[in-house]
């Protein structure tokens, strides 16, 4: 185990099976954030190199868990199995926070993880529901809305979580898990009028993705493509006229 507290908050690093017991062994919580860590953004082609779980203590302290998969050149990744079932287990009985959701379960389901949206929440959501802003971003609002918070960034120059040694690549990814859990704390108690909508929101999700995975959609290319070729042809002939 590799351990780092930054913010009073400790970011840890699973080396070993008896560790991830450790985590699964622990319950004393008061909330729980997953954070997915992958080769790519192409959920058919890409797949999970590792996973992150935050559980906020009674006393208000995170820990934050890396458990690394499937790293390239690491000689000691977790075995999938104990995790994955570990995952399924919180999902089936806590609510999780993620953030991007829809993107962490692509992932997880793709690994044969069965995902319900009533019994998680998207932080992503609530910023965007609290705020306007579409697609918003973690560490943005992380350092508007979290006093004195340390955030780590990587060079992004690999797209491939797995080209990254663990060892010290963790705090990025345990990291997200916290804020996760920060953040979703922080904007449900100061942005009370989503509560509502949000609630709706989720349930909504939950209805549309049900429906997404049990019926065939159809899509008609050419009514696509005309379409496209329309809005292209108008905004030539705007250009033309400015």
């Amino acid at each position: 185990m590799i351990q780092t507290t930054t913010n009073g908050h400790n970011l840890i690093l699973i080396q070993n099976k008896d560790e991830l017991y450790d985590i699964i062994d622990k319950n004393d919580h008061k909330s729980i954030s997953i954070n997915v860590e992958t080769t790519g953004f192409d959920y058919i082609k890409d797949y999970t190199v590792g996973v992150s779980v935050g559980i906020e203590r009674v006393d208000n302290s995170i820990d934050s868990y890396y458990i690394p998969l499937r790293h390239k050149n690491y000689g000691a990744n977790i075995d999938t199995e104990p995790v994955f079932t570990f995952l399924q287990h919180l999902i089936d009985n806590e609510r999780i926070l993620f953030f991007n959701r829809v993107f962490s379960f692509f992932f997880l389901e793709k690994e044969g993880i069965k995902c319900a949206l009533n019994k998680t929440h998207d932080v992503q959501i609530m910023l965007y529901l609290a705020t306007s802003k579409s697609c918003p971003s973690r560490n943005e609002y992380a350092r508007l809305f979290i006093p004195n918070v340390d955030i780590f960034d990587l060079d992004f120059s690999k797209q491939n979580f797995s080209e990254y040694n663990p060892e010290n690549a963790y705090i990025f990814s345990a990291q997200k898990a916290v804020i996760n859990i920060l953040l979703g704390a922080y904007v449900w108690e100061k942005y009370e009028m989503i509560h509502n909508i949000y609630l709706l929101d989720n349930k909504s999700n939950e209805v549309v993705r049900w429906f997404c995975k049990n019926s065939e959609m159809c899509v008609d290319y050419d009514y696509i493509k005309s379409q496209y070729e329309k809005v292209n042809f108008e905004i030539e002939n705007i250009k033309s006229q400015i």
